[in-house]
């Protein structure tokens, strides 16, 4: 072998290696330099090692300082309430779902097509243009809460409050589309659209499906509003423009194109 790969390689190469026996194990040295070389990188691990172990409990050290000085001087601070309901005076008034309020008022936009029914169990709204139910009595300061479930169609359902000669407020929850409107509407008819945002924008709140039921509750004091949907506060506001009037619950369509079909 050693001479063929010397004529091979023109003379080139000549393998330098001797003749073994046994049964195949072979042991190769290093030489001096190599094994100095890796003495001092072995040495010089076992430094590193050593080094990050010193910091390492350095640092536990302080640690533990940091969490007992801060167990030490930190204020507990108390755990939040859970959601509740929105607070409520003695009850004044409760709409009868089996009749008309007497001394109050039904009124629809549309009266050879929109229906407002006293069914026991709701109070059943099938209309194109809108439909209220206005209770007997005038307001300034109360707690209101409506209960609704839309059926089929877009629409709104809404507390109306204040209502006089004037303008009015408005609380106009579409359920579909998961918005809420805080409004001063003009007295008389008047588009929607048209009505001043007390709110600034848009509120969204969570959408609510066909057959899905949401409970809207309107706070006013003088000229605060507070509205929650299922408990949850959603809009605070505040409008001086009126402080005393009638109370209306109220469902619409936006355009009169569209059948809204609710029951409150």
């Amino acid at each position: 072998m050693k001479e063929r790969v010397f004529a091979e390689s023109n003379k080139l190469q000549l393998p330098q290696f001797g003749n073994l026996s046994g049964e195949g194990q072979f042991v190769f040295v290093l030489p001096d330099a190599a094994r100095a070389t890796g003495g001092d990188e072995r040495a010089r691990f076992r430094e590193e090692q050593r080094r990050l172990d010193e910091e390492r409990a350095r640092l536990d050290v302080e640690r533990r300082r940091f969490e007992a000085e801060r167990e030490r001087t930190q204020t507990p601070v108390a755990a939040l309430p859970p959601p509740a309901d929105p607070p409520r005076g003695r009850l004044l008034y409760e709409l009868d779902l089996n009749q008309p309020p007497p001394g109050g008022n039904v009124a629809k936009g549309n009266r050879s097509v929109d229906q407002v029914s006293f069914v026991g169990r709701a109070v059943e709204f099938k209309v194109s243009n809108w439909a209220v139910v206005q209770v007997p009595g005038e307001f300034d300061d109360f707690v209101a809460e409506a209960r609704a479930t839309p059926v089929r169609g877009d629409g709104y359902f809404a507390l109306q409050f204040h209502l006089g000669s004037g303008p009015y407020q408005a609380i106009r929850l579409l359920p579909v589309r998961g918005t809420l409107l805080v409004t001063l509407a003009a007295a008389g008819p008047h588009q929607i659209e048209d009505e001043r945002q007390l709110s600034g924008s848009v509120i969204r709140i969570p959408v609510v499906r066909h057959g899905e039921e949401v409970v809207l509750t309107a706070i006013v004091r003088g000229e605060e509003i507070v509205v929650y949907t299922e408990g949850v506060e959603a809009a605070r506001v505040r409008d001086r423009s009126a402080t005393r009037g009638a109370l209306e619950f109220a469902v619409g369509t936006l355009r009169e194109a569209v059948r809204s079909i609710s029951r409150a």
